[in-house]
């Protein structure tokens, strides 16, 4: 029997290693008659393609189609029953010399419930802490506007005040779309 949820670890490719993480089961969805296993922080999933005898990791839209495209990849005949059955096996398409190169530190395996429960808190943290930069960016970007439209005695510095704010503000939504999608979160 497969584990409700499993643990990717080692992954090095993509994005700020945005494919590690813990996968939970897909409530009724199937590919190849298994279940499919969705990353709580992303769009990615852990499944068994169609017509293909291991298990891969892929955008979510594999999900609906089962097609066998992804970014780790398990291809060998042994690995078809559970995804740990593949340790040791796993493969990335890190753009190295062929498409796809070996992955032995990768491990895929079952986690518990605790584990699982860790995960949702901080991805939850992590969507709350974003959301009150980007607010908070927000409203100085545009008092960074009004203070520009200000006219005073002493303009210069209350221009450079006012771009200076603007400035900050851009810095910080770009700084939690990163912290975002570091933690591999998305909204």
């Amino acid at each position: 029997e497969l584990s409700p949820a499993y643990s990717i670890s080692g992954a090095a490719k993509r994005s700020w290693g945005e494919l590690n993480g813990i996968y939970t089961l897909v409530a009724g969805k199937l590919c190849s008659g298994k279940p499919v296993y969705q990353k709580i922080t992303g769009d990615y999933v852990l499944f068994h393609p169609t017509d293909y005898s291991g298990w891969m990791v892929g955008p979510g839209e594999r999900a609906v189609d089962c097609h066998g495209s992804g970014y780790i990849d398990s291809p060998t005949d042994v690995c078809g029953a559970s995804p740990e059955a593949c340790d040791g096996r796993w493969q990335e398409n890190t753009g190295c010399d062929s498409d796809w190169c070996d992955a032995p530190g990768l491990v895929v395996g079952p986690t518990d419930a605790a584990a699982v429960a860790a995960a949702e808190e901080a991805a939850f943290w992590r969507r709350t802490v974003a959301i009150v930069i980007v607010a908070v960016a927000v409203i100085l970007h545009w008092v960074g506007c009004f203070v520009l439209l200000l006219k005073g005695k002493d303009g210069w510095w209350i221009k450079i005040g006012g771009w200076a704010l603007i400035f900050f503000a851009s810095h910080a939504v770009s700084g939690a779309i990163r912290h975002l999608y570091v933690g591999a979160a998305v909204w």
